[in-house]
């Protein structure tokens, strides 16, 4: 499950590798880029491991319906160091050994299951707030979702950037015959006509050779 839980997060981190160095075009942006999101990345599991945290200012009950909050989660779970903080926080809260703020005790962990990882959380903080945190299964949909994300956009980029093909693909490339022509190796009508025009002239030349 451990392995699971990472693998997924590293294909989306690595996917988000592919798509900044599509888009940044010097080695001195590209480090100032990756210290930036190293930085942020332990910002963000500094701060958001914490369940409480995230159950107080996120996942609220009371807070369902405020667009804020909704928005800033939406934001939040585009970097996948959100949705893997979340998921790791409720893995730890249950199968490791965890101060129980309520009993003021510390509790021993619990057996974790595939079920278990599939389950909504639901409490309430020691002041009385009510809480619903999504599953650790609904982290690392959104964390797939990101990796496909990346991914989109890095194939986007990668032809609409001059920087890195030499001549950049119109905005459009997608929606043109020319370039699903290519991606299946497929001959164009153009290059059809064009062979064919090169054919009917070398047998023009071989009749030509065969006379003289």
């Amino acid at each position: 499950m451990i392995f699971f839980v990472f693998f997924g997060f590293s294909m989306a981190m690595i996917s988000l590798g592919f798509f900044v160095s599509t888009i940044v075009s010097s080695q001195i942006a590209a480090n100032s880029t990756a210290y930036t999101f190293i930085l942020v990345t332990i910002i963000f599991e500094l701060v958001f491991s914490q369940p409480d945290f995230n159950n107080r200012f996120f996942f609220n009950d009371a807070d369902v319906d405020n667009f804020t909050i909704n928005f800033t989660k939406a934001i939040f779970n585009l970097f996948p160091s959100f949705p893997i903080s979340v998921c790791f926080g409720c893995l730890v809260k249950k199968a490791a050994t965890h101060v129980d703020k309520q009993a003021f005790a510390w509790v021993e962990g619990e057996k974790y299951t595939w079920f278990d990882f599939g389950q909504e959380y639901h409490g309430k903080l020691m002041d009385g707030v009510t809480y619903s945190t999504p599953s650790p299964l609904e982290s690392m949909r959104i964390i797939f979702i990101d990796m496909c994300i990346f991914l989109v956009l890095t194939w986007y980029f990668d032809h609409i950037l001059s920087h890195n093909r030499g001549v950049a693909d119109p905005s459009y490339f997608f929606l043109t015959q020319k370039y699903w022509y290519q991606v299946f190796g497929w001959k164009t009508p153009e290059q059809q006509a064009a062979e064919a025009a090169n054919k009917e002239a070398a047998e023009r030349r071989r009749r030509r050779g065969k006379k003289s």
